[in-house]
This record gives C-alpha cells, sequence and structure tokens, in this order.
C-alpha cells in the first residue's frame, strides 16, 4: 500500500478546486476577502497515474538559499479590505485530533513561550496553529498597484520570488541604511515578530504582496518529516490521514481557531490511500 496527496485550493473550503503541483501554472483565487492566484512545487509528487514530473523550480541551481528545499507554496495578489499587518495570519487547521508522539506537546508549548507571535491549539479536538504572515513566510515581496486596476503580470514560476518589502515599510523606517536591509528575509522576519511594528501598519487593496512558504525536510511522496539526529516521523500517521488546510486569514476577533468566515483564500492537503494490486 502506497499513497499520494491531492491538492485544492479557493477562496473558501466550500469554493475549493483542484490544483496540480509542477504543472507551471497559477491558479486564481477570487473571492469576497481575496483576489490572487497560488502556485504549488513538491518535489518528487506523483499524480493520479503514477507520474512524477518535477519542477523547473528544483532546479534553481544559482539560489544556494533554495538548495535543500522541498515543497514549496508561492501566492500573489492583494486583500479586498483594509487588514492590520497584525492581524493577517498564515494558520494550518484540522477537523479531528492530532496523534501526536509524547514529547511533542510540551515542545509545542515550550516553542510558543519562545515565539509569542505562535497561537496554537495543537491539544484540541479541532487542531490549529498561527502566526503572522510577514513574520513568517520565508520570503515577500511589495509593491504599489492601483486597487481598480487588474493584477500586474503573475511572477514566472521557473523564477524564484525575490525578497524585497521597501515599498511597505518606506515610511515606517528613517534610515536609509536600514531600509536598504529588507532585502533580507531575516530582516523583514525580525521587524515583523516586533508587535508594535504589525500593529502600525495596515495592508490595503492598492498593496500586492508576492509571498512564499518553502521549507525543506518532507520528503514526497511518502510524507515524513525528517528531523534531525536521524528522527524520521510518519505525517499521515501523527494527522491520521486527514485532510490539512492551510490559510490566509484574518485573526479571529475572540482569539483561538480561525473561522470560515476570516478566510481569505485557503489550500487543503488530501491524503490518498494507494491499494497494492494483488497478483
Amino acid at each position: 500500500m502506497s499513497h499520494r496527496i491531492a491538492l485544492t485550493v479557493g477562496p473558501s473550503p466550500s469554493q475549493l478546486k483542484p490544483m496540480y503541483p509542477n504543472d507551471g501554472k497559477w491558479v486564481p483565487v477570487v473571492g469576497p476577502n481575496f483576489e490572487g492566484r497560488v502556485a504549488v512545487h513538491a518535489n518528487g509528487h506523483v499524480d493520479e497515474n503514477g507520474n512524477t514530473f518535477q519542477s523547473p523550480y528544483f532546479e534553481l541551481g544559482e539560489d544556494k538559499d533554495r538548495k535543500n528545499v522541498s515543497w514549496s507554496v508561492q501566492a500573489q495578489g492583494r486583500v479586498l479590505q483594509p487588514i492590520s499587518v497584525d492581524d493577517l495570519l498564515v494558520g494550518v487547521v484540522f477537523e479531528e485530533p492530532l496523534n501526536l508522539p509524547w514529547g511533542v506537546l510540551p515542545l509545542i508549548s515550550f516553542l510558543s513561550r519562545l515565539n509569542p507571535q505562535l497561537k496554537e491549539g495543537a491539544s484540541e479536538a479541532r487542531p490549529w496553529v498561527t502566526a503572522p504572515l510577514l513574520s513568517t513566510a520565508t520570503y515577500a515581496s511589495h509593491i504599489r498597484h492601483p486597487e481598480t486596476e487588474p493584477l500586474p503580470p503573475a511572477p514566472p514560476l521557473d523564477k524564484p520570488i525575490r525578497e524585497g518589502i521597501h515599498t511597505l515599510v518606506q515610511s515606517h523606517i528613517s534610515s536609509p541604511a536600514e531600509l536598504q536591509q529588507f532585502d533580507r528575509p531575516r530582516k523583514r522576519r525580525a521587524y515583523f515578530a516586533n508587535l508594535a511594528n504589525r500593529s502600525s501598519m495596515v495592508i490595503t487593496p492598492s498593496d500586492v504582496l508576492s509571498m512564499e512558504l518553502c521549507y525543506g525536510r518532507v520528503t514526497f511522496p511518502d510524507l515524513r518529516l525528517r528531523l534531525p539526529f536521524g528522527i524520521t516521523l510518519d505525517l499521515l500517521k501523527l494527522t491520521g490521514n486527514q485532510r490539512a488546510r492551510t490559510m490566509l486569514c484574518r485573526r479571529n476577533a475572540n482569539g483561538g481557531r480561525p473561522k470560515d468566515e476570516d478566510i481569505l483564500f485557503c489550500w487543503e492537503m488530501h491524503p490518498i490511500i494507494i491499494e497494492s494490486k494483488k497478483m
């Protein structure tokens, strides 16, 4: 028995449509809260026919920072109502409890104390975790663009999203030397780790963000998380083979798990078990 994953994306959980990793296409996403596009790359992804298509994204040999990346979600778009940077979150939710091994929950609690931006309910009946987008995204860029005009052309998928949010922060940074540092992801994440900095800034429909979440350690198609010291975790076993919904969302006004009406857009990973054919 083996497995693969299927992906869907949309402006809400009730408006999802298929998305195919590594196909070189952006998927349009338009809803009441967000207008944009999303693309996914997954190294080793297997489609419904058992075929593996490699994305040019993983051949970006000149980009040493992406050398060990095994998956990437890229998005470009704009919110359709103003939102505080502090309230603009990325989150992951599940509908059923997780099968977390001993020691994981205390570790999550410890990480939450180290990083107050991270909010989580990993032990709840419907687990969730959220964090501010601009202090979390691996890469982010920003341009000003008239809200009455169509979105600018999508970034080419065979080229990485480059860091650059100078136009977003320039009215808040008095030092030209410090402003130049915002071509580095670490500087942007550190700046927006500060609550006062996030709370003082608002994203409007005239702000177009390009963002990327990309990481290594997860292998496809077996969906295993490979940690240091040779530790390997079966993600399907941890999640009980349930769907994982990742989202860009507003902060829940009452705290806690994001509600469906808080979602700007979301994508779901659907584990699919492939039964071995009997001889």
